[in-house]
């Protein structure tokens, strides 16, 4: 199954919905579609001259659940965006002029928000709201958000309730009541065995009973 893929240090996979296996690694992204692998690398254009994507490094490679792209976070990248009809990469890359465009390059998850939007967290910034159709990003951070954590994230998802959960890279649990605002903190308690079994929260997931993992 690993002949072909660009690098053996697979940080995340994903379906789409033609039934191709995407594989974020460590050097490259990499589409399998049941017999062999197609690789994506930075500066190594298609047979087309398409551009690829803006990093080898990844951390997560997710399949929109509302429209037919792939997104791609890379570790100092970017955001990237592949175009399933096309196949043509779209890069969403921070600039300092740009106060409604991505706060930061270094990504760390993408999930789709409960609207159809996008939920991205970083490294070092917080999280982002992405308006598909406007193509802005919103700011969720220490300086937007009263009682957050922390800015270093790993990981970010939202439940049918409204409640928004963000990981933090050393900092517990965020949740963020998207009504209010609201920021309710959980972090590791040695005295206290209900309490977080750590501080290094790397993906929370919520299932389809609004559990979260």
């Amino acid at each position: 199954m690993d002949r072909g893929l660009s690098n053996n240090y697979v940080m995340s996979v994903t379906q789409d919905s033609r039934g191709f296996l995407w594989v974020a690694t460590e050097s490259g992204l990499n589409r399998f579609d049941g017999k062999n692998f197609k690789n994506y690398r930075k500066g190594a254009p298609d047979s087309a001259g398409a551009v690829s994507v803006s990093a080898n490094e990844l951390n997560k490679v997710y399949a929109d659940r509302y429209d037919p792209v792939i997104w791609v976070a890379t570790q100092r990248g970017g955001l990237n965006m592949f175009d399933v009809h096309t196949e043509e990469f779209t890069h969403f890359r921070h600039s300092p002029a740009d106060s409604a465009g991505i706060i930061t390059d270094d990504i760390t998850d993408v999930r789709n928000s409960a609207d159809g939007n996008l939920w991205v967290s970083t490294y070092h910034r917080g999280v982002e709201y992405f308006d598909k159709s406007s193509g802005t990003f919103t700011h969720y951070n220490t300086a937007t958000l009263q009682g957050l954590a922390s800015d270093n994230v790993w990981s970010v998802a939202e439940d049918s309730g409204g409640n928004l959960y963000i990981g933090h890279v050393s900092d517990g649990l965020s949740i963020v009541s998207l009504a209010d605002m609201r920021v309710r903190c959980y972090r590791h308690d040695p005295g206290d065995a209900r309490s977080l079994p750590g501080n290094t929260v790397q993906t929370v997931y919520v299932d389809e009973l609004d559990n979260v993992w």
